[in-house]
């Protein structure tokens, strides 16, 4: 499917408005409040996208406007290099012809913004009109909202279509279409929290997107096949490490943008095109780790409601083109419940179908084990999971089993060397600092394996209790030991019963 034309390309630009309008909100800022519906995404060049946004931003914060403090703001965001340099900032102004009523700069850029986007929302609908996959039905409901956003940008003045609950069954999938089940949904976002550099959220996401890019299970688990579209906030070098733990760095189905080579874009145009790359190449996810890095949300702005519902807005039109969006976020530090624990405003969790909280689990267990918590949407998406990566993958573990696993090693580190110090089953955890049903479990196998010794009768003035068979000789069995030694002990099972 071709794209616009070159030749319409003034239908849908005029930089020479947008400079004339800039330069008169340099010059005259108190002109600012008459662009109030003006947003920063309606400017065709990224460029004044950001300078108008960066004007606005000073004007609500009743900051004052010129050449030098504008340029100085979008020095310390890093944003004076990338619109042109304290150069073009200046050059706005020149030639200037000022004028006071500035609103038909600001219809013209008003005007120009709706037919690009116009343009853009019938270039996505013919392409997924040439998707056989699409059902008619979508197409049109697709059309009429375009048209909608044509009359005066008020949607709601297009004729509202209420349906009964038979009709939307009927015209939806019974079954949720997953790109990667339980955890991220065609046409969903999911957002995945954990700490910084400790979470280990990137190597899962690179983990993921094989399984995608192979149509192999994740976690024993379906996918659907496809091509992936990578965001990354790292450095190409750090990157590269990741891809090339999870064996991606041959691949051709995998693309990948990081943060440094998008920087001047402002969100939601960068959206617009990852979402245009993704129908190009006919990619079934888009990840973006992280969301902070990428929208530039910071401070207090990260933490305004508005502001992060704005951002998660962006992805969302992305999902309802049946894109499966997997979304990173750093969790802050005081941790907290799933749906507030990552950092900033919990209006990013609020958007999402999925919010996941991945964490190491707490105590000295294996680096390579993570605790995934949820809130879903679905049905499907288990409320806990435990998962380790191994030389195969990540695959899912056994909770219990893994407590009794770190229950054995800290028993067998505390458990005392002889009959005379024997502890019971309650002491023996404590010592440890085990759960008292790992304990159980753990030494109920310590006991069976030979490498604890139990006596005691299991009753009121007589407990079990256990202490270390590590002392006794190669291939004898605890009870041989102790007919050995002459300590007569009695060796019975673990009782299931928990000891008095």
């Amino acid at each position: 499917m071709e794209t616009i034309s070159q030749e319409a390309g003034r239908l849908f630009s005029r930089p020479e408005v947008e400079r004339a309008l800039l330069g008169n909100f340099l010059q005259n800022p108190e002109l600012l409040g008459l662009a109030a519906e003006l947003r920063p995404e309606d400017f065709s060049l990224s460029s004044h996208a950001c300078i108008f946004s960066q004007m606005r931003t000073m004007s609500e914060m009743n900051q004052e406007i010129d050449l030098v403090t504008l340029a100085s703001h979008l020095e310390c965001r890093g944003k004076l290099e990338p619109v042109g340099g304290y150069g073009y900032v200046a050059s706005l102004l020149d030639g200037l012809v000022i004028r006071p009523n500035v609103e038909a700069y600001v219809e013209i850029v008003k005007e120009v913004a709706l037919r690009r986007q116009l343009a853009h929302g019938l270039e996505i609908a013919a392409n997924r009109a040439a998707d056989p996959s699409v059902a008619g039905e979508e197409l049109v409901i697709s059309l009429e909202k375009l048209g909608a956003a044509y009359k005066g940008r008020v949607a709601a003045e297009r004729k509202l279509r209420f349906r009964t609950a038979a009709e939307l069954a009927s015209e939806t999938s019974k079954e949720v279409k997953w790109v990667a089940c339980p955890f991220v949904a065609a046409g969903g976002i999911t957002l995945a929290i954990g700490k910084v550099k400790a979470a280990g959220k990137t190597t899962l996401f690179t983990y993921l997107a094989k399984s995608i890019l192979d149509g192999a299970p994740f976690l024993g688990m379906g996918t659907t096949k496809g091509p992936v579209l990578y965001l990354s906030e790292q450095s190409d070098a750090t990157i590269k490490v990741a891809l090339q733990r999870a064996g991606l760095l041959h691949r051709t189905d995998l693309r990948v943008l990081t943060w440094a080579e998008a920087s001047w874009l402002l969100w939601p145009e960068l959206v617009r095109l990852a979402l245009k790359k993704c129908q190009e190449v006919g990619a079934v996810m888009l990840v973006v780790d992280t969301i902070g890095q990428f929208t530039g949300l910071a401070g207090d702005t990260e933490n305004n409601a508005g502001d992060a519902l704005q951002a998660m807005q962006s992805l969302q039109q992305a999902a309802a083109e049946g894109l499966g969006i997997l979304v990173g976020q750093h969790e802050r530090k005081s941790g907290g419940e799933i749906e507030d624990s990552g950092r900033g405003s919990s209006a990013f969790a609020g958007a999402a179908d999925i919010v996941l909280n991945i964490r190491r689990l707490t105590g000295n267990g294996s680096p390579t084990l993570r605790t995934v918590r949820s809130l879903s949407r679905f049905d499907e998406t288990p409320p806990e999971l435990t998962i380790e990566l191994t030389a195969e993958g990540y695959v899912i573990r056994d909770t219990r089993l893994i407590a009794s696993e770190r229950a054995e090693a800290s028993i067998l580190t505390v458990a005392a060397a002889t009959e005379s110090e024997a502890m019971t089953l309650g002491d023996l955890c404590v010592a440890a600092g085990a759960k008292r049903t790992a304990g159980q479990d753990a030494v109920k196998k310590l006991v069976a394996e030979g490498r604890l010794s139990q006596i005691g009768k299991g009753c009121r003035g007589d407990p079990h209790r256990y202490y270390s068979s590590k002392t006794h000789p190669a291939g004898t069995t605890p009870c041989k030991a102790a007919e050995a030694n002459g300590e007569g002990a009695k060796h019975v099972e673990l009782a299931s019963r928990p000891s008095q």
